[in-house]
């Protein structure tokens, strides 16, 4: 079963969401033959995908049967697309309402957290992110979902303990995942994470916060939501990314954009003018062509066969995170009574420093008559 919804436009700070409500969905008990014909709902296959906590990357490979629509007695569910000019389409068979909000997780090796290490390793940053969610449909699995023909290939291949078949354990994660989607939101989702270099940004006279809010004004701005006022003018130089105290070429901050759902759109836009033109369009192909907005996971060894099995995939996911995980350090550097920085470590002053040589080594120092140096 599915829900289907339309967005209306609703604001929140650093995230901008578009909410909806649900049409009233005409379904029925279909034949064969008409269930043959019909296409199915849009999105239908993004549901029971394998999906990497890790990356934060869906795997391509499904543990649940999605491809089955047909009943043993031959009949399908048809439903009228209000989104698609009521047209008939079909859900699979291992499909049910979803009611629940979606869940997001952290990936240490996720792109953006690479972006976001990346940026680390130059300079002290600090980081926000912006994002559009627009939903359209939403599908869950059912409560004991019949596994995909691969997977339930893959698991009968299994032994049962794990000592003796790690590898084998790890190759099952490899292929598909440590979790698989249960329940999703399909649309669009425009995400776009930010650095800020925070000595810069305090060196022309601005502190994170007054940065990240310039900035989320600014996408508002860009996606034609707002206009930039006479009180704002002092974002200047943060949406036009002027460094004008060093004159650092490469500016207060940098970006990295995600766009998932809808026809190619590269996400970016001005941030000092209305630039929406790319971003409508956009929105407009999301009824057609969905992706994965938001979803809820369960641990991939929930569908193990025995406690065994069981018992061995959950070691096994456990070996991986660990492996795979990053530390964490919430230690802030000071700098208190040192010349020409400020107590968080940043310049106070461009152009001033405090350079210490130390002379391990040195010869022919001919000037020096009565030390080594001249010998």
């Amino acid at each position: 079963m599915l829900t289907f919804s339309t967005p209306s436009l609703l604001y929140l700070s650093l995230l901008l969401f578009l909410s909806h409500h649900s049409p009233v969905l005409s379904c029925w008990i279909e034949n064969s033959s008409r269930c043959q014909s019909a296409p199915f709902v849009p999105g239908h296959s993004l549901v029971g995908e394998g999906f990497d906590v890790v990356t934060l990357r869906r795997k391509a490979s499904y543990v649940v049967d999605v491809k089955t629509f047909l009943t043993p007695a031959g009949t399908c569910t048809l439903c009228r697309n209000p989104l698609q000019d009521n047209r008939l389409q079909k859900d699979g068979l291992n499909m049910d309402l979803f009611v629940s909000a979606g869940l997001e997780v952290g990936g240490t090796h996720s792109t953006a957290r690479a972006f976001a290490r990346a940026r680390t390793r130059e300079d002290r940053y600090s980081f926000s992110t912006h994002m559009v969610t627009c939903s359209h449909y939403s599908y869950r699995v059912s409560r004991k979902p019949p596994l995909s023909s691969e997977f339930s290939k893959d698991l009968a291949r299994l032994p049962e303990f794990f000592i003796v078949s790690f590898q084998q354990y790890t190759e099952l994660i490899q292929t598909y995942g440590t979790h698989y989607i249960d329940k999703v939101y399909l649309g669009g989702r425009l995400r776009r994470v930010t650095a800020v270099r925070t000595c810069l940004s305090s060196l022309n006279g601005l502190s994170s916060d007054e940065v990240h809010s310039c900035l989320s004004q600014g996408i508002r701005v860009g996606l034609g939501n707002a206009k930039l006022s006479g009180n704002q003018q002092s974002c200047t130089k943060v949406l036009q990314n002027w460094d004008v105290s060093t004159s650092y070429s490469s500016g207060l901050h940098q970006h990295y954009t995600e766009v998932s759902g809808g026809t190619v759109w590269s996400g970016e836009f001005s941030l000092t003018h209305d630039d929406s033109l790319g971003y409508r369009n956009w929105l407009k192909t999301l009824k057609d062509i969905p992706d994965v907005v938001s979803y809820s996971l369960k641990p991939m060894y929930e569908l193990m066969p025995t406690e065994e099995h069981k018992t061995g995939m959950k070691l096994a996911i456990q070996v991986y995170l660990e492996a795979n995980g990053i530390s964490s350090s919430h230690s802030k550097p000071s700098c208190w009574y040192t010349p020409n920085l400020a107590s968080n470590c940043c310049p106070l002053e461009t152009s001033k420093g405090t350079v210490v040589v130390t002379i391990i080594r040195a010869w022919d120092l001919y000037g020096d008559y009565a030390g080594e140096t001249d010998r």
